[in-house]
């Protein structure tokens, strides 16, 4: 006994169409939520550095700006001799 394929698939794909016809038709479309800018992003723009650079494993070269600090006290002078 042959089994009718044809048949088979137009009845099946029938019955599965007319269901996603009914479900659609009760389920109430939900809006897709895209963006509102059109075009491409804006270009990557970096912080600023600080003034004065970080020494550290990968900068250990790095030039500081020369600050003179004042001596805290002058030296005084020993008034004797120890025996």
């Amino acid at each position: 006994m042959r089994m009718p394929i044809l048949s088979y698939f137009l009845v099946v794909g029938t019955v599965l169409f007319g269901g996603l016809v009914l479900v659609s038709n009760r389920l109430e479309p939900k809006p897709l939520p895209v963006s509102q800018t059109i075009g491409v992003p804006a270009p990557f723009k970096a912080q600023p550095e600080e003034d004065q650079p970080r020494t550290g494993a990968a900068n250990l070269a790095a030039e500081y700006p020369n600050v003179q600090t004042p001596d805290a006290a002058p030296k005084q002078k020993r008034a004797g001799r120890p025996s």
